[in-house]
């Protein structure tokens, strides 16, 4: 192809990789479940379970501002963990 020259498939690519950036990742549906799933976990908790359950969660709502993608991922995963811990703690 020529350089410079973007091919259909390409530009149609770059388009979802740009729609993708558009929304913001609070809207992001995995960032919704998994504070949705440590909220419900924070009201169904007391004392300094509760107390750390909403430190998570005010850490995650801070990562998610902060936009960065990685850093999101990351805490998502660590928040999962977190919240899976405490699920098997309550069986």
């Amino acid at each position: 192809g020529n350089p410079g020259v973007l091919s259909k498939v390409d530009i149609e690519h770059r388009r979802a990789e740009l729609a993708r950036l558009k929304v913001h990742p609070r809207d992001d549906a995995q960032n919704q479940a998994i504070l949705a799933r440590a909220n419900r976990l924070y009201e169904e908790n007391l004392g300094s379970m509760r107390t750390l359950i909403g430190a998570e969660i005010d850490r995650m709502r801070n990562v998610i501002e902060g936009q960065d993608p990685e850093q999101i991922t990351a805490m998502r995963a660590r928040l999962g963990e977190f919240l899976d811990s405490i699920d098997r703690s309550l069986l």
